[in-house]
């Protein structure tokens, strides 16, 4: 993970503007800015529910700012709240 990171600071101190979907806290914690999409996954999400730095969230009552204020991360949905196996959408851009 340190090579990772290390790497994407290399890349913005040359000036590389760089967007990064992420879960891992190592990431999140060494960004600039976060932005926190839900309140859930699939069709209950895609809504900003949190957009700030990573000291600002751990006062956000998002399940990401929980996490990082030293709470229990939040359990993942079961595959029946998400739809069952093999009824998920993939998409991609070109």
């Amino acid at each position: 993970m340190r090579r990772l990171i290390t790497t994407l600071e290399r890349l913005v101190a040359r000036g590389d503007t760089l967007l990064i979907i992420e879960h891992h806290p190592d990431v999140i914690a060494c960004a600039d800015w976060v932005i926190e999409l839900g309140p859930e996954g699939g069709g209950a999400g895609g809504q900003i529910i949190f957009e700030g730095t990573p000291k600002q969230l751990p006062r956000a009552k998002t399940p990401t700012g929980r996490y990082f204020a030293g709470d229990s991360p939040p359990s993942p949905p079961s595959l029946v709240e998400r739809g069952g196996l093999g009824r998920g959408r993939a998409t991609s851009a070109r």
